[in-house]
């Protein structure tokens, strides 16, 4: 069932993001713009678990062996620190560092290419974190359907905002506020 999810997920993603790259004017983005961040983005999430990996590795053995969950002691609170840490915050700083890598290699000429290679990174992204999480269940795979684009919503967003901080330091402006707006509003969301 995962993989049926990923393909419907794959579809509509790339359906959209096609959609986007065709709209890039005053010509549709080159196709070697437009594939590395799909590429990059499949790589994604088996950077983030490696990261997760690393991140309790450092609180296991700064805390002398303790888990996240026996050090907080409050269950609730243990678990929306550990889905911040799991997903959330690794997950877009993964997304984020691959994006200012491709963004160096290709250099995107406005806000609109920028935002479309977050968008792709989130592509990649999305069509892994479905077949992982998607094959478990077919249930839970065909409630996953809803929200199949939400990393490259996210993608989209950190974009616009890396985007304006680009273009306020070129400005002479200070880009701190849309650089901390770009990395953190999606993890929030």
């Amino acid at each position: 069932m995962g993989i049926l999810v990923a393909l419907i997920s794959a579809a509509l993603c790339a359906l959209l993001y096609v959609r986007m790259v065709r709209r890039e004017l005053p010509a549709p983005m080159p196709k070697k713009q437009a594939v590395t961040p799909v590429a990059a983005g499949l790589f994604a999430p088996i950077l983030a678990t490696l990261l997760v990996l690393l991140i309790g590795l450092c609180v296991r053995a700064l805390t002398g062996g303790r888990s996240l969950s026996e050090l907080i002691g409050n269950l609730v609170i243990s678990s929306l620190v550990s889905s911040f840490l799991g997903a959330g915050f690794t997950e877009e700083l993964v997304k984020l560092l691959l994006f200012l890598l491709i963004a160096k290699r290709l250099n995107p000429k406005n806000v609109y290419e920028l935002a479309v290679l977050v968008a792709g990174i989130g592509f990649g992204f999305t069509v892994l974190e479905e077949i992982a999480y998607g094959s478990g269940n077919a249930i839970a795979g065909l409630l996953r359907l809803p929200g199949f684009a939400l990393h490259m919503v996210f993608g989209l967003v950190m974009g616009v905002y890396l985007g304006l901080a680009r273009y306020k330091k070129q400005s002479g402006e200070s880009a701190g506020k849309e650089t901390f707006l770009a990395l953190f509003l999606p993890i929030l969301w």
